[in-house]
């Protein structure tokens, strides 16, 4: 067998199982985090378990076993003092730099004591933690990406179980690529040559099992993020139905931080014989709506990304609705708006809403049809605010 064979056989092999080493370590540690909240116990058990499988395959028991036991006790602690130091920082930016020094630390220590050995593994753990990190983020944001697609193109369930799929194969394939990056590292530091090694049955039902733990787990978290993973939205329908033939209307947007009129205006969805355009009126910023004969129906969307953990107020702060004095985060129950209205209109209805994507929607809107007269006009909204799961 040519050398160049033998390299690819040692990589597959070490990695492999540097793979299913890490993910059996994660399987027992995610159980200690889920339920008790322990990050340094967790941290603690995913090394130890790791340097255990890893001490068997490289034929070093004892001494990674130890090594283990220490990368976990200084791992765990180095991640709880980043989720303090951390804690204002941008999630995708603190998971990153959390599991890049907590894998650096861990390799830098599995390379104990030999200092070209440390700098090695440490550079495999930074690595290892840099990409598999990127995977994992790389699947939240497809999540989010997809779920919104499928939403708005109301595709079917088989589309969703899909996006949970992919979801559970990145968060599977983030760890395994972490733990297979300091297996490697382990490999070029020690030199190993590829033995083909029979586990004992005992040691493969452990790691089965736990293999199949951390697989349990993280569908149950891939649920739970598919239902939450929404983006924060605003959102403006519009319905006029009346037989009142040719409208023109002037009615109120909503405008940014700025002061700006949202994006979503430009392209609305209509339906009817409807034409429409911002304008500039002596109120302010409205949206223009022509019709020559029918019903309107105008509905326009716009989203505003990933805003996990943040509260409403936060998202939107500074939005405000133009032709009125309504911003968000005003605690009122009703507000006044301007429109107008070029002749006498019937059953018109107007609904604002801002999501921030995981649990708050602020609406502004009529509380039912509402009838115009000629010219302008000011008209109440109710503005509620509603909870969901």
């Amino acid at each position: 067998m040519s050398s160049n064979n033998l390299n690819i056989q040692n990589l597959r092999h070490y990695g492999i199982h540097g793979a299913l080493g890490l993910l059996m370590g994660a399987g027992i540690g995610t159980i200690l985090l889920l339920f008790f909240g322990m990050i340094f116990s967790s941290y603690f058990i995913v090394f130890t378990v790791f340097g255990v499988y890893m001490g068997y395959i490289f034929e070093k028991e004892k001494e990674y076993f130890k090594l283990g036991v220490i990368a976990g006790i200084f791992s765990g602690g180095a991640a709880s003092l980043l989720g303090t130091i951390l804690i204002e920082t941008n999630g995708d930016i603190t998971q990153i730099a959390t599991n890049m020094i907590v894998l650096g630390i861990a390799g830098l220590i599995f390379g104990l004591p030999k200092a070209r050995s440390m700098v090695l593994l440490a550079v495999s753990g930074v690595l290892g933690g840099m990409v598999g990190t990127g995977i994992y983020i790389f699947g939240k944001h497809l999540t989010y990406f997809l779920k919104d697609m499928g939403t708005q193109q109301h595709f079917g369930d088989i589309f969703f179980l899909a996006i949970i799929l992919i979801m559970l194969l990145l968060s599977i394939l983030a760890i395994a690529t972490a733990g297979a990056s300091l297996s490697l590292g382990m490999f070029i530091a020690d030199g190993m040559v590829y033995s083909k090694k029979e586990i004992p049955g005992s040691l493969k039902i452990i790691r089965n099992l736990c293999i199949g733990l951390i697989i349990l787990v993280l569908l149950f978290f891939t649920l739970m993020f598919s239902i939450i993973a929404d983006y924060a939205s605003s959102a403006t329908s519009i319905h006029v139905s009346s037989d009142t033939g040719e409208m023109t209307l002037y009615v109120p947007v909503l405008l940014d931080d700025k002061g700006n009129v949202l994006e979503m205006y430009e392209h609305p969805e209509v339906t009817g014989d409807t034409t429409t355009a911002i304008i500039d009126t002596k109120y302010g910023k409205a949206l223009k709506i022509n019709r020559l004969s029918g019903d309107v129906g105008i509905n326009m969307r716009q989203s505003h990304g990933i805003q996990l953990g943040k509260q409403l107020e936060e998202v939107f702060d500074g939005f405000s609705i133009s032709m009125s004095d309504y911003t968000v985060g005003k605690d009122v129950q009703m507000t006044d708006i301007r429109i107008y209205s070029a002749t006498e209109v019937n059953n018109l209805s107007i609904s604002l809403s801002l999501d921030n994507g995981w649990g708050k929607i602020n609406t502004i809107e009529t509380e039912q049809n509402i009838d115009l007269s000629e010219g302008w006009q000011v008209v109440r909204l109710s503005v509620s605010n509603m909870w969901y799961d």
